[in-house]
């Protein structure tokens, strides 16, 4: 609760959408958050129907949408110090959703499990990345339910390394992907295997990047021949990547540094924190 308190106050949203009986620190109907009202909108109680599936127009908007304007804020877990919200442009999203077209293709995103928490940037690429491209998307509550519900058959599950072990660890793994993609922590070779045993067909990914890098900045696909290891492979389109020592001069190959991203998906930056 006080994190989801942090939160709301850092960000002063114009709205909270959420359901009916979720409990939300300090948030009722006409609350006054940084001395502005919240409108609370009740998602389960609306009447769909009545609202127009009509394109937003800038008419509509406070003012015209360019691609710098945010796209989202999705805060950091907070691990070192307070949470951090980062702030990413429509321009670093549609970056990201033009790189997913081209890497996956229309065929490999026509029906994408979508199970993460979009607490989580995973989530953008697991629902945005199909719907641009043309194809659907099936809403479950986490990975486990596939299990529950006795299985699942599309084109692309996504998830993190440790949810896909859960998974597999209820020994009632039936799922029949093209391709399982792998992000938010490190991969275990060991887990690569287990997956070829289920999914001997399947092209697994290990992707990774941080929040600030707008999701995804480096892939490495796995079509059965990984030898031992799961890297993160090379940079996604439009990003560069640096392995720097402590000067933020290039170190030789084998040689241990930092790694710096560069590219279409560096955010905006931290909300409220210009310093940082």
């Amino acid at each position: 609760p006080d994190r989801v308190a942090y939160m709301l106050a850092d960000a002063a949203p114009a709205a909270v959408i959420t359901a009916t009986a979720t409990d939300l620190p300090g948030v009722r109907p006409g609350d006054v958050l940084r001395d502005r009202e919240i409108a609370r909108i009740e998602i389960d109680a609306l009447d769909l129907g009545e609202v127009s599936g009509a394109d937003v127009t800038d008419a509509e908007r406070v003012r015209p949408l360019r691609a710098e304007n945010a796209a989202y804020v999705i805060y950091t877990s907070g691990s070192t110090g307070r949470p951090k919200g980062v702030v990413v442009s429509h321009a670093n999203v549609v970056d990201l959703c033009a790189w997913a077209g081209r890497e996956f293709g229309p065929e490999r995103l026509a029906r994408v499990l979508f199970s993460t928490s979009m607490n989580f940037d995973v989530s953008v690429f697991e629902w945005l990345a199909p719907l641009t491209c043309g194809g659907g998307i099936e809403v479950v509550r986490d990975l486990l339910e596939v299990a529950e519900r006795g299985g699942w058959a599309g084109t692309l599950v996504s998830g993190v390394p440790s949810a896909m072990a859960a998974l597999l660890g209820t020994g009632r793994l039936d799922l029949r992907a093209g391709d399982v993609v792998l992000a938010g922590e490190a991969l275990p070779a060991r887990l690569v295997r287990d997956l070829r045993a289920v999914l001997p067909h399947a092209r697994v990914s290990n992707v990774y990047g941080p929040t600030e890098a707008t999701v995804y900045a480096a892939a490495w696909h796995d079509d059965g021949n990984a030898a031992g290891h799961a890297p993160i492979g090379g940079p996604v389109a439009n990003t560069r990547a640096y392995v720097l020592d402590a000067a933020l001069g290039p170190v030789p190959p084998g040689v241990p540094g930092e790694l710096y991203l560069a590219g279409e998906g560096l955010a905006r930056g931290y909300l409220n924190r210009p310093e940082l």
